[in-house]
This record gives C-alpha cells, structure tokens and sequence, in this order.
C-alpha cells in the first residue's frame, strides 16, 4: 500500500519560517486523513507545500518516490482544492469539470469522459446544476465543483482545505461521508482540514495536529483528542461525552 511521507519538512513566507521541521505519516492511501489545529497554526501552509507552491527544505515522499520537485502533469502530482476557490464564473459546471480532465489530451469529448463526469456529479449530488453557469452556484456548490475539478484527473493524493465550511450540517456529513467512501474505493490518500473537532472525532481514519507550526500530536481520533490536547492547543476546558453507539462528541466547557 503507497503512503504520504513528510521528512523535516519546513516552509517559509515573506522571509519567515512557519512550519517547523514537520514529520508525517506514514499517510495511507484509501483512507480519511484529518489536520487539526487553531487558528494560524500552519495547517494551510502546509498544505500549500505538499502540493508545491510554498518552498522550504526536507523531503516528502509517495512510497519511496520523492514527489517535491515533481511537474503538475505526473500522474503523482497532487491535487489541491483551497477553501477560496477560483474558476473562470461563466462556464457551466459541466465545462468547469471538463477542463482539468482535458488538459493534458485532445479536446475531443469521448463518451467515456461523459460518463465520467456524470457518475462524479451524480456522486457528488450537483448533476441538476451541470448546464449551471459557475456565478450563480452558492458557496458551498462552488466548492463541490472545485472538488470534482479535481477528483475528475483520479489523483493520488488530494489535498483540501476546510472543504465543508460553506456547507449546512446534513452536507457535511455527506460529503465527509463520500469522500472516505471516495478514499477507499479508488485508494486515494485524502488529507484534509477540518475547522470541526467533532466532525473529525466522526469520519477521520487519522488524525494529525498542528501547533504553533509543529506536529503536536497524530495517531487515530481517539488517541489524539483528548481534553489535555483541547487545553494545550484550543486553550478551553473540556470533555468528551460517549453515546451508547461508541461514537464520541468534545464538549467545552469554558475557555482557558
């Protein structure tokens, strides 16, 4: 099985290092993998140099090939879907799926791609907005689009940043829900942050945590959210509470 592998890796921005010799994974393929942490901890910089467009020094490596330096057309590239999503607002959505999985091929439209691209948007329940010009999706559609851009290239590793933080609470669950199925059936390595601790305790198969620039903890959910983490890190009080289905739920009961 090939898996993310993140040695001594730092980043730097306008002349500052933010992420302090970072160490990660091994990150499997076909599985959830969630980044926690405050606010200005990191984590989006770090996805930012996983996918190469922050620089800084160490290694990060798919199985033992190393996957810094490598060009956006290899198939090992990675796939980055920010929390701002930019498309060009008068495609439809249709066009706007379409274009990631032409780039590197002939224009021509097989019935093949067609395919395709139904089945993600069916997958991803935004099929009745394919004839749906970009500026007239809501929020939360636009990054549903921004996520099927790029699902549609089959990555290996796909990294996203807060992709439920302009959807309700039903399609949270649902695209959490899918994205782990996504992860397992086409063996993806999905790394995403989450704003939501719960949300994480629910679908993250692991779990990793950024303070102050460093990884202060990974492991499974359970083993990495505990109230001395939610202290150290989100600086509240606070406990989880376990249902009678084994699942777990943080609540806080002051700020520190």
């Amino acid at each position: 099985m090939s898996h993310l592998i993140l040695q001594a890796v730092d980043a730097h921005y306008a002349n500052k290092k933010i992420l302090q010799q970072i160490d990660l994974g091994p990150l499997a393929a076909g599985q959830l993998h969630v980044l926690l942490g405050a606010n200005a901890a990191g984590k989006s910089t770090l996805l930012k140099r996983i996918y190469g467009e922050l620089t800084g020094h160490g290694e990060i490596f798919w199985g033992a090939q190393s996957i810094s330096k490598l060009k956006k057309e290899h198939p090992l590239f990675p796939r980055y879907v920010p929390q701002d999503t930019q498309m060009n607002s008068s495609m439809t959505v249709f066009e706007a799926i379409l274009i990631p999985l032409k780039q590197s091929g002939a224009w021509q439209v097989s019935d093949a791609d067609m395919r395709s691209i139904d089945q993600l948007m069916q997958q991803l329940a935004i099929a009745h907005l394919a004839a749906r010009k970009i500026q007239h999706l809501s929020g939360g559609q636009r990054q549903l689009v921004a996520i099927a851009q790029a699902l549609i290239c089959q990555p290996k590793i796909l990294l996203l940043d807060e992709p439920t933080s302009a959807l309700d609470l039903h399609h949270q669950f649902e695209l959490l829900r899918l994205l782990k199925q996504i992860a397992k059936a086409q063996q993806i390595c999905i790394l995403t942050i989450l704003h939501d601790i719960n949300l994480a305790l629910n679908f993250a198969d692991s779990l990793s945590v950024l303070h102050q620039g460093e990884i202060y903890a990974s492991g499974t959910p359970q083993q990495v959210i505990t109230p001395q983490m939610l202290a150290d890190v989100y600086r509240v009080r606070a406990h989880l509470l376990h249902s009678h289905h084994q699942q777990a739920v943080v609540v806080v009961e002051a700020a520190l």
